[in-house]
């Protein structure tokens, strides 16, 4: 998944940014105070609905002063190819996801489709993409074991694992027997079989 821009209207000290953002890697540099923890948070907050990051009441992240205008976060990228676009608005409170040319708009089914369509889940997001400062190194401390978990969780090898547990069990079980392989004896047989249907049709004709 990469996401290309990213579009804050009235969210923190931001009335109105927008953002392009290439592939590798990004910083971010500002004053304090400038919105750069806003920016990071916006587009968590995008990715998971989750707004704790910012306050536990979601109308305090809409900018001071801005009125009766509307407050949102957008989120454009492209995912294996397919463009889409995510929107989680403040003001009015609703929420927008369109991928593939396929629109969703309640809540639970935005969260769903993002978990399948940009196959990333809440808790990837939690562990592995936005972590705390300090604990951005956390895996060094893990065990080689853990580590293996992690990586297979990551890059989807699980079942990988499991298939190979399955095959082994098999082979172990099998320890003893000898498997011949009779295909051509089968295959033989077949076109005997079916040489005998095809004279059998024809004596009905």
């Amino acid at each position: 998944m990469h996401i290309t821009q990213v579009q804050l209207r009235n969210i923190g000290p931001h009335r109105q940014l927008d953002v392009e953002m290439g592939r590798g890697l990004i910083g971010l540099v500002g004053s304090n105070g400038a919105g750069k923890s806003t920016l990071v948070n916006a587009i968590y907050a995008a990715l998971t609905n989750d707004f704790s990051r910012f306050s536990n009441v979601k109308s305090d992240i809409i900018t001071n002063g801005s009125g009766k205008e509307t407050s949102y976060i957008r989120i454009r990228g492209v995912h294996r190819g397919q463009d889409f676009e995510l929107t989680r608005w403040l003001r009015p409170n609703k929420n927008d996801f369109t991928i593939g040319g396929v629109s969703y708009a309640k809540a639970n089914e935005v969260n769903d489709a993002i978990t399948a369509q940009l196959n990333i889940s809440k808790l990837v997001i939690d562990k592995y993409v936005f972590v705390d400062q300090w604990e951005m190194f956390g895996f060094l401390d893990q065990t080689a074991s853990e580590r293996a978990k992690t990586f297979q969780y990551l890059c989807g090898t699980e079942v990988a694992a499991t298939i190979h547990k399955v095959c082994s069990d098999y082979v172990t079980k099998q320890k003893g027997y000898e498997i011949d392989d009779n295909s051509l004896e089968l295959e033989e047989s077949l076109n005997t079989a079916a040489a005998a249907m095809a004279e059998y049709v024809q004596q009905m004709k």
